[in-house]
């Protein structure tokens, strides 16, 4: 692929960069550990590899924190000094970007938000190996799996729920909801230890549209702390898979998001978080 790319590329291509699935050393660019979502990973050393292979600088990052420095520099958190940013997709994971860089914590692996305790989850097994944790409810297979628990019937994979509750299936409606108020509730607790600026939401599961959105935004004031100000949200960015939202500021600081052409979708933003 990046050959591919070196050939298509008007210039010369003088580094690479990385986003990969596990825990990365950032300084290294090892794999130190990764779940059973990709078997054998564990220990890859991306950055020797492909340095070799292609004879220039190569930099790997968490694919989820490579999106988050994506989103706080040039997508829709841009200008905000603290953007919280949460992923769910096959794995649920997030980010803090403060300022131009990421916390990626003592032994980098700050940012597996999926791997918090989740009582949505009660004890049901994780990808990690452990029980409960919030990838288990609220990921993609996770509420496939859900699905079928409920019904005994199998589906291929989260489409076939998304298109179910559009059909009016109950159960499968139930399951998109029981996915965003986990999200929803473990956001409102990311945000009472951080204090971000703006909150980015992505990732493939986002695509489960309003239901789910609303259920998530339902569900962040139970996990916020309510001694915190209530607070209003910002424009909704064109694409569906990416809101944010953020906290009043004083005058003569502003740090609004620019207006996209698009109109708000129905229901709008999820609530914004506390300044």
């Amino acid at each position: 692929m990046v050959e591919k790319l070196r050939a298509d590329a008007p210039g010369v291509v003088r580094a690479l960069g990385v986003g990969s699935a596990g825990v990365i050393d950032s300084g290294s660019g090892l794999v130190l550990s990764a779940t059973d979502v990709l078997t054998g990973w564990t220990g890859t050393d991306l950055r020797g590899d492909l340095g070799r292979r292609l004879g220039v600088p190569v930099t790997v990052v968490n694919d989820v924190h490579a999106h988050a420095l994506g989103e706080a520099r040039h997508g829709v958190a841009a200008g905000y000094d603290t953007v919280l940013y949460v992923a769910v997709g096959t794995g649920v994971g997030a980010s803090f970007v403060l300022g131009d860089t990421v916390l990626a914590g003592a032994h980098s692996a700050a940012g597996h938000a999926g791997h918090q305790p989740s009582a949505y989850a009660g004890t049901l097994p994780c990808t990690c190996g452990g029980r409960g944790h919030l990838e288990a409810i609220a990921a993609g297979p996770a509420l496939t799996a859900e699905y079928v628990r409920r019904t005994g019937r199998p589906v291929a994979d989260l489409r076939a729920v998304a298109a179910l509750a559009a059909g009016g299936d109950e159960t499968a409606r139930d399951v998109v909801r029981l996915g965003g108020t986990a999200v929803g509730s473990a956001v409102g607790g990311l945000v009472n230890v951080l204090d971000p600026a703006a909150v980015v939401i992505g990732g493939g599961v986002t695509g489960l549209g309003e239901p789910w959105w609303r259920a998530l935004r339902d569900a962040v004031p139970a996990g916020r702390c309510p001694a915190w100000p209530a607070c209003r949200s910002s424009p909704p960015p064109s694409a569906p898979t990416r809101r944010c939202s953020a906290p009043p500021r004083s005058p003569g600081r502003s740090h609004e998001l620019p207006r996209r052409p698009a109109p708000p979708p129905p229901g709008g933003l999820l609530p914004g978080v506390p300044g």
